[in-house]
Parts: structure tokens; C-alpha cells; sequence
């Protein structure tokens, strides 16, 4: 693998050796730190190959339907008292 220099400033160098570990070198660090970038292509290409299941698309969304009425899962958490 190649090699490019760079030229940060000081406050960017400190703080990038404020999250280097003893054993790990800058690039390293970085690369720890700084995430590739979502693939989302790749992604949707993974799962058309293969796909949930009919049963867990509907849990997420009801999962999806829960986290958009708050209310209506803590009513689902508390029994009620008739």
C-alpha cells in the first residue's frame, strides 16, 4: 500500500494523539476513527441477493410504527386495569 503526506495543523495533531493507542500507528488510529463511507449500492445489492423473510420485514416495521407513536408503546407496556 502506498504512502501520502499530509499536513494538519497542530490542535488536529494533538487530537488525533490524544486517541492513539501505544500499540497502533497514526494511520492506524485514523483508520479506527474514520469510518469508510455506507455503501448503499453495495448494500441494497447484498440484500436483493437475500432477502428477510416475509415475518421479519413486518417486525421491523412494526418496530417502525412503534418508534413514531411513543405513546402507543407505553400503552403496550402497561397492562390495563379494567
Amino acid at each position: 500500500m502506498g504512502t501520502k503526506n499530509i499536513t494538519i495543523d497542530l490542535e488536529a495533531y494533538k487530537r488525533l494523539k490524544a486517541h492513539k493507542r501505544d500499540d497502533e500507528s497514526l494511520s492506524q488510529t485514523i483508520k479506527r476513527l474514520v469510518k469508510p463511507p455506507f455503501d448503499l449500492d453495495a448494500y441494497i445489492e447484498r440484500i436483493q441477493k437475500d432477502p428477510i423473510s416475509k415475518e421479519a420485514a413486518e417486525a421491523v416495521e412494526e418496530q417502525v410504527r412503534l418508534r413514531r407513536a411513543p405513546r402507543k408503546r407505553e400503552e403496550m407496556k402497561t397492562p390495563s386495569r379494567a
